[in-house]
């Protein structure tokens, strides 16, 4: 029997029941189970043991895991689900916005979960302030999410048939963080299947990115985007990180499990 769990949701900050609420929206998880060899999940730096589901944590009321779920709903049916069936193009309004934002709002939420507050940290105080930004904006101060871009990149298929591995992180992966690039930028990186949100943080906005820019409405299409170069080096790091722990991470034991949820699936 599952007890409730009691606290302060971290978005409207309401005492009361909290909703073991997904950071990566359950739907990824459940697209990547049924659409996976063996059926299960794989956390690249824990690959031994298989799981059922993408991260959750109790985060949220029922009333803002219900208002998340309204554009993580349409996401799902109005870009993801068909992107994934070969379509490249996408008209979009405050939907689009709103599911981003939320998204990057957990992530970053997150960050403070797992790492304490340092008030005389330049990065954590940029961060501290997007979030509130964004946490307002959520809870409907629809005019101001405070001037920082976001993007939507679907992946080139011509970077994933360079290797194995990157093939495997830029199609099959979830990997969402708080970003630290090279040159000074933060950002809050989620990569899902075929498919890259970047939010900046610090600086708000940059150079070098087009057709990717999410507004509150519009159209992405898939032929017609690019990305900074420091974007796209730091997507491969993280695919060559992912997958060697990965590959070289698991046991011959899971690796021959896997083999035999394969077979069975394939004879089924």
């Amino acid at each position: 029997m599952n007890m409730e769990k009691i606290g302060h949701c971290r978005l409207c900050g309401m005492e009361g029941v909290l909703e073991d609420s997904h950071i990566v929206p359950r739907f990824i998880g459940r697209w990547l189970r049924k659409t996976s060899e063996a059926g299960d999940l794989r956390n690249p730096f824990n690959p031994n043991k298989p799981e059922n589901d993408l991260l959750s944590i109790y985060l949220l009321c029922s009333k803002c895991e219900d208002m998340f779920n309204k554009s993580e709903t349409i996401f799902s049916k109005k870009i993801f689900h068909k992107y994934q069936e070969g379509a490249s193009k996408f008209d979009y309004d405050d939907w689009l916005i709103n599911f981003v934002i939320s998204l990057s709002w957990r992530i970053g939420t997150l960050y403070f979960i797992n790492n304490s507050f340092d008030e005389t940290n330049s990065k954590h105080l940029q961060l501290n302030e997007a979030l509130n930004i964004w946490g307002s904006y959520l809870l409907g101060d629809g005019t101001n999410f405070g001037n920082y871009n976001h993007h939507l990149y679907f992946v080139d298929d011509r970077i994933s048939e360079l290797n194995v591995g990157y093939k495997f992180y830029l199609n099959r992966s979830v990997d969402g963080h708080v970003g630290f690039l090279p040159n000074g930028e933060m950002i809050i990186y989620c990569m899902l299947p075929g498919m890259l949100i970047v939010s900046n943080v610090s600086p708000k906005s940059r150079k070098g990115w087009k057709g990717t820019n999410i507004n509150r409405f519009g159209t992405l299409q898939k032929n017609k985007q690019n990305g900074p170069a420091d974007i796209a080096n730091y997507m491969i790091d993280r695919a060559i990180l992912s997958t060697y722990f990965l590959f070289s991470g698991m046991s011959e034991r899971q690796k021959e499990k896997i083999k035999e949820k394969v077979s069975k699936k394939k004879t089924n």
